[in-house]
């Protein structure tokens, strides 16, 4: 899923365990209830991405590497 065009779609409880998501572009995304455990965000581009209590992060080290990630998920996994 290297570089995938998800823009504005509803990834709601989509599992994206252990995928490679370098690149993507999650923009406007609804990733409600979601799992990215072990995912690489590395270069994925998070703008205006929601997401929810019941989604699971990656690495916060990983999530860091991501781009425009919302300063409200940043802080929600203490990169803040």
């Amino acid at each position: 899923l290297t570089n995938a065009d998800f823009f504005s779609a509803n990834l709601n409880g989509a599992s994206f365990q252990s995928a490679d998501l370098s690149g993507a572009d999650l923009t406007g995304t609804d990733c409600s209830g979601a799992n990215f455990s072990r995912a690489n965000l590395k270069g994925a581009n998070m703008e205006n991405l929601s997401w929810d209590s019941r989604t699971t992060w990656a690495d916060a080290r990983i999530v860091q590497h991501a781009k425009n990630v919302s300063d409200s998920l940043k802080q929600h996994l203490g990169l803040t």
